[in-house]
C-alpha cells in the first residue's frame, strides 16, 4: 500500500511531541554514561548506590533499545515509513525488559517513590499508544 492517503495534521504533531519525549529519554541514557561528580552529587541518594555499585549489562542494553528504537520510531513516523510499527515494538520490549528486572528482581524497588512509579507507567503507557498509533497509521494508509 502506498502513502497515498495525506495524514492529518493531529498525526504530525502527536509525532513530534513523541519524538521529543523520547529525545529526552535518549539524552537520560547517555547522561547516565556520562554523570560528573558534581552531577553524581545531584542524583538523589535513593538512586546513587546503582551508578555506583553497577547495575547489569542487559539492564542498560534494554534501557538503550527502550529510547534508541522510541527515537527511531518516532523519525520514521514522521519520515512515513511502516518499519516504525516494528521498531515501537522493539522498543516496548526494552522497556519490558527494564522494568522486570528493576520491579522484580533488582532492590531498585525499594528504594523508588511514587514519582518514579508514575514516570514509568507513563513510559509504558506512551510506548504502547505509540504503537497502537503506528498500526492505525498503516492501517490508513498514512506511512508506507
Amino acid at each position: 500500500m502506498s502513502s497515498s492517503t495525506k495524514a492529518p495534521i493531529w498525526f504530525l504533531i502527536v509525532s513530534v511531541i513523541a519524538l521529543l519525549w523520547n529525545l529526552i529519554g535518549l539524552g537520560g541514557f547517555i547522561a547516565s554514561f556520562n554523570l560528573s561528580p558534581e552531577q553524581m552529587a545531584d542524583v538523589p541518594e535513593r538512586m546513587k548506590g546503582y551508578y555506583e555499585a553497577g547495575v547489569p549489562w542487559f539492564y542498560w542494553a534494554a534501557y538503550g533499545l527502550a529510547v534508541i528504537a522510541g527515537t527511531l520510531g518516532c523519525i520514521l513516523l514522521l519520515l512515513k515509513k511502516k518499519w516504525a510499527t516494528l521498531i515501537f515494538s522493539l522498543s516496548i520490549v526494552g522497556i519490558l525488559i527494564f522494568n522486570t528486572w528493576s520491579f522484580l528482581f533488582s532492590d531498585m524497588a525499594e528504594s523508588m517513590i511514587t514519582e518514579d512509579y508514575v514516570i514509568q507507567f507513563f513510559v509504558i503507557a506512551i510506548a504502547i499508544l505509540l504503537l497502537f498509533l503506528s498500526k492505525r497509521a498503516e492501517r490508513e494508509g498514512w506511512i508506507a
